[in-house]
């Protein structure tokens, strides 16, 4: 049995941050919105990888195609989102390094990060159209398919508490135009579902392929593991998939924007979070800067 989990009530005001709309314009104008991730491996070996955006937590792209119950669509963030199997290396990196605000992870019963994270990661887009590059800098958190039951951990009720206090009503919305219960309807896992079932079938099938990373030569799946390589996955809940399926949430601590569309006068930005959770940051600290809501914003040489 599962428990909703919905954002309180007190972040309806907050302001959208101010990068936000450039961002989410720029990303859109991508044919393919791909971004290198860059995490840590172990205290000195960096990693890098292209991952596929996924929208803003709360804020699901649209997919005509997608078979899943949907959220009431009240909510918002600025969270980037990826999605990634829980048996790659990638998965424990996220939790590696200086913990976050919420620990580190705990595994399931086959060995796989469940629900936790918390390390630092950078997310690089190129806006071709546009000529800018956006580097998001944060931590990341992966969200497991038990997030939401009823006697889940502490490390998990920490995570959600966590993304809950980075949401906020969407700004068309007021509480008299809501349906009655809507807040109390939003879920994790109902979002975590959606985002599954936003992929394609064949996309949904790589949960099923074997271990990636292990050699072809060693420990080749039993016949009967229900694991290979072109599989697809029509059933949002299959239970082999699902349980490899991990969404990641990045909550961003410094946004690093660069214009190059003028090559005469190029442009940079940095916006950093000096939000106090209430919709008001705590004054410009780096000088020259200008604090809108919870960021303060600094235009710095190129």
């Amino acid at each position: 049995m599962s428990t909703t989990a919905s954002p309180s009530h007190g972040q309806s005001f907050r302001a959208p941050a101010p990068w936000r709309k450039d961002f989410t314009s720029h990303i859109d104008s991508l044919p393919m919105p791909t971004f290198v991730l860059a995490t840590s491996h172990g205290p000195h070996t960096p990693r890098a990888r292209t991952c596929v955006y996924r929208g803003l937590w709360g804020t699901l792209l649209p997919n005509s195609r997608n078979p899943a119950p949907k959220n009431p669509d009240i909510f918002e963030s600025d969270l980037p989102v990826f999605t990634t199997d829980a048996r790659m290396e990638k998965a424990g990196e996220l939790c590696s390094g200086p913990l976050g605000e919420a620990g580190n992870h705990e595994e399931s019963n086959d060995g796989l990060v469940d629900t936790g994270g918390g390390g630092a990661v950078e997310a690089v887009f190129w806006a071709s159209e546009h000529g800018t590059q956006w580097r998001i800098r944060g931590r990341a958190y992966l969200l497991g398919p038990e997030i939401d039951t009823d006697g889940g951990s502490e490390l998990a009720r920490k995570v959600k508490t966590l993304l809950r206090s980075k949401m906020r009503r969407r700004s068309s919305d007021s509480e008299s135009q809501e349906p009655e219960g809507a807040e109390k309807e939003w879920s994790f896992t109902r979002e975590i579902t959606a985002h599954f079932g936003n992929l394609s079938p064949a996309m949904r099938g790589t949960f099923r392929h074997p271990p990636p990373g292990r050699p072809l030569a060693t420990n080749p799946p039993p016949e009967d593991d229900h694991l290979g390589l072109g599989k697809k996955v029509e059933d949002l809940d299959d239970p082999v998939a699902r349980k490899n399926f991990r969404v990641v949430v990045i909550v961003p601590e410094e946004v690093d924007r660069t214009d190059l569309s003028d090559p005469e006068h190029p442009r940079r930005w940095l916006y950093s979070f000096r939000g106090d959770g209430n919709g008001t940051g705590t004054g410009d600290k780096s000088g020259g800067g200008e604090v809108i809501g919870d960021w303060e914003v600094v235009e710095v040489w190129p």
